[in-house]
């Protein structure tokens, strides 16, 4: 499933056949039999638990640093975090920005019912989540700074 602008949406089922045609016989006839090998099961759980935890042990120092602006309960069993921001601006358009503006994706809590909320996968190799994390930062002190204008500009 695909959540977007309808230009967009529109655009990519053009696709959507093709795709799902197309890896259903790889996907399904070569590549699940091996993955469902016990051996290999294992070393693909293996490979996913170190990248949440050493995710998490890069994750965590920067919500830290980043605290004036982020808050999180800490997840118990997951490698993606429901983030509050405080910041004036919707989730969606922070999103949207930040694609444009930094090309990092995240996910907007607004599409999860959750407003001033955004999605973060932290369970990524380390060289590339730590530059998204800032990129996300620099980008929401950015905005932070646009309201703080913003907000004295009109006072």
């Amino acid at each position: 499933w695909l959540v977007g602008p309808a230009d967009l949406i529109s655009q990519l089922w053009t696709r959507h056949e093709y795709l799902t045609l197309s890896t259903a016989i790889l996907s399904n006839h070569h590549l699940a039999p091996l993955a469902l090998r016990p051996d290999v099961r294992e070393q693909i759980f293996a490979r996913t638990r170190r990248y949440i935890r050493n995710g998490w042990t890069n994750y965590e120092p920067w919500l830290k640093e980043n605290e004036d602006i982020l808050g999180l309960v800490s997840p118990q069993a997951s490698a993606i975090s429901l983030v509050r921001y405080n910041l004036n601006m919707d989730s969606v358009t922070l999103v949207n920005r930040l694609i444009r503006e930094k090309s990092v994706l995240i996910g907007p809590g607004d599409y999860f019912g959750v407003p001033n909320h955004i999605r973060i996968s932290y369970g990524l190799p380390p060289d590339y989540l730590n530059p998204g994390l800032e990129r996300i930062a620099d980008f929401l002190r950015q905005v932070a700074a646009e309201e703080g204008s913003s907000t004295a500009a009109g006072a």
